[in-house]
């Protein structure tokens, strides 16, 4: 069986990253869902998605997105992205207006940076 979509849920801490690879859609967002909600329980402050390596994103893993910050805002965490500015994923994410309401970064760094101010 091919696996569309490797996540690897890092280590945990006050922010914790855990990184994205391959692609999410409809056939894995629940497992990938559940894995990120059950990582983000094991920091402080909330969670970074490193999305560097994804491929692919469809509606049902902007949903997802969506979801998890939902999830994570009832637990006082916060979530963000790190997305390259080149990325086809990026465009995506415009379009579905998650940097509305998600902030979404160029780098892990960055994105570890918003979680942190957020949380001030």
């Amino acid at each position: 069986m091919i696996r569309l979509a490797e996540l690897d849920p890092g280590e945990p801490g006050e922010v914790r990253v855990a990184g994205l690879r391959g692609e999410l859609d409809l056939s894995n967002t629940a497992d990938i869902g559940d894995a990120l909600a059950a990582a983000a329980e094991e920091s402080e402050l909330g969670l970074v998605l490193d999305m560097t390596l994804l491929r692919h994103l469809d509606s049902a893993g902007v949903r997802l997105l969506f979801e998890l910050r939902r999830k994570l805002v009832q637990r006082r965490m916060h979530l963000a992205l790190a997305v390259p500015e080149d990325s086809r994923i990026r465009e995506v994410l415009d379009m579905a207006a998650v940097p509305q309401t998600v902030p979404v970064e160029a780098s892990v760094d960055g994105a570890v940076g918003a979680v942190r101010a957020a949380a001030d």
